[in-house]
Formats: structure tokens, C-alpha cells, sequence
């Protein structure tokens, strides 16, 4: 096509925590997930709008996963089984291609099963709510077998070698029916409240990283079109508070990606 690297693209193989400036900075049209066939590894990658390091406010954060898939109604992935790759795109000028900053991870293989839990909890370091003079678990564990939804073929499918277990999913502010903290019965709240999350555990030996969005949506996969702005903070380590990162009382929804290796590629 007659492109040059670092003018008309530019590869990736690790986590970025701010684009080139000069030529991909809010630049981004477009991108294409390529897998190494030879060892049989996929990789995912999230779009942040905002550059940094994990373990903050990224502001909105896009999934792609390889495989077909289409997200509102100009925006599409097509798997090419012949190479492995996944393209995305084009995105629309002024929207989407204002990538600012990339979360790379390697997708689990078919078989590779997400067994850990996340715990997200009402108190920092989570600890018991003194209601009067009782206290109270003011806790929900959360895991690919109990209350989180699958919903990695909505992001995904019909890619060679990528396992089914991939994304998961919660609505804790979900329209007519507000998640409550089981033992207190107060409603999550996340708009800056007094009964919203305040911190999170990742189960010891879970490869997973933790998206939290701060508005819920009807349909899931707008997240990764022009009709959503959602803000959305993202973890990759358990955090004892989230007042560290200015995300306390601001969850309204989790998306946990399984990765094959722990964290960012």
C-alpha cells in the first residue's frame, strides 16, 4: 500500500501509556489485532482517551477482542482466518480515533477456564460497617460463576485459538433494580454518595484485569461507540482504597477481562 512505519502506522506489542504525540496522538482510525499463529496467542487491546499508567481514571475505555463483531451501526471487526488478524474500524473522525493511551493483554486460549473472584467492598481495606452498635459485612464477591455475566461473544468470536471465558460483566445500577450490599441493605449508589465501592480485591493468583465504568448502560457493547463517554478507571492489582486513585462511590459497572498472563501483556 506503500505505508510507513511510524507515519501511516505504528505496532504495538506492550501496554502504551501515551501515543506518539506528532502522529497517533487523538489520531487513531483505525486497528488491527495480529496473533502469533506460530505460538497460537491472541491479544486484546483497550482504548483509553486519556494517557497514564494503569490503576487510574483512563476516562473512556474501548475493548477489542479478535474475532468478528459490531459495535452500533458503523463500526465493525472482521476476522481473517487466513493471517490471524482482526480489523477494526474505521472510527469516526473526532470520536473514537481520540485514542490517547493502550492496554495490551494476551487472550485466553478455548479451555483456559476464569476461576478467581474479585470483592468489592463498601469501606476502604474492607472493613466491617458499624451500624449502631453492630457491625456488618458490607461486601459482594463477585466471580465468572456467581454473578458476573459472560459476555465475551458480544466483543468477539469465531477467532482461532481464543477461549469463550474472556470478558465478564455486572450492572450494579441497573434501572429498576439497584444492586444492595447483602448484609446492610443500603443501595449501591455511584454518584459520589456514602454507600458506593470503596475498594476492590483481586483474588491471589487471578490474571485479571478489573474496568470500572461509572454509568451503566442498557446495552453493553455501546461502550465502544460514539453514543458513549463513560469515564472508566482500570485495575490491575487489588486497591486497598479507591480515594488513591479519585474513584471512591463511582461504580456503577465492572468489566472483568481474563487475560493468559496476568495483567497487561
Amino acid at each position: 500500500m506503500g505505508w510507513s512505519e511510524g507515519k501511516d502506522y505504528a505496532i504495538f506489542q506492550i501496554s502504551q501509556t501515551a501515543l506518539d504525540n506528532a502522529r497517533f496522538h487523538d489520531k487513531v482510525r483505525a486497528i488491527a489485532l495480529v496473533a502469533d499463529k506460530e505460538l497460537e496467542i491472541n491479544y486484546g487491546v483497550v482504548l483509553h482517551n486519556i494517557p497514564g499508567d494503569l490503576m487510574k481514571n483512563k476516562g473512556w475505555a474501548r475493548i477489542y477482542l479478535p474475532g468478528n463483531s459490531s459495535f452500533g451501526s458503523n463500526q465493525k471487526c472482521t476476522y481473517d482466518s487466513d493471517n490471524a488478524i482482526t480489523r477494526c474500524g474505521p472510527f469516526t473522525r473526532g470520536d473514537l480515533e481520540s485514542a490517547s493511551s493502550l492496554t495490551i493483554f494476551t487472550v485466553p486460549k478455548e479451555g483456559t477456564e476464569a476461576a478467581h473472584s474479585i470483592r468489592i467492598c463498601r469501606e476502604d481495606r474492607c472493613i466491617k460497617k458499624r451500624i449502631g452498635d453492630d457491625l456488618h459485612d458490607a461486601d459482594m464477591w463477585l466471580s465468572p460463576n456467581s454473578g458476573l455475566d459472560n459476555i465475551t461473544s458480544k466483543f468477539g468470536s469465531a477467532a482461532d485459538f481464543m477461549g469463550s471465558e474472556v470478558l465478564f460483566y455486572k450492572n450494579l445500577a441497573e434501572a429498576g433494580n439497584p444492586t444492595e450490599w447483602p448484609d446492610t441493605k443500603e443501595v449501591i449508589d455511584h454518584d459520589y454518595g456514602s454507600t458506593g465501592v470503596s475498594s476492590i480485591e483481586i483474588e491471589q493468583g487471578a490474571n485479571y484485569l478489573v474496568l470500572l465504568y461509572s454509568e451503566p448502560v442498557d446495552d453493553i457493547t455501546k461502550i465502544n461507540t460514539e453514543e458513549s463517554y463513560i469515564e472508566a478507571a482500570i485495575l490491575n492489582q487489588s486497591a486497598s482504597s479507591l480515594k488513591t486513585i479519585d474513584w471512591d462511590d463511582m461504580t456503577a459497572m465492572i468489566i472483568v477481562i481474563n487475560t493468559l498472563s496476568g495483567s497487561e501483556y
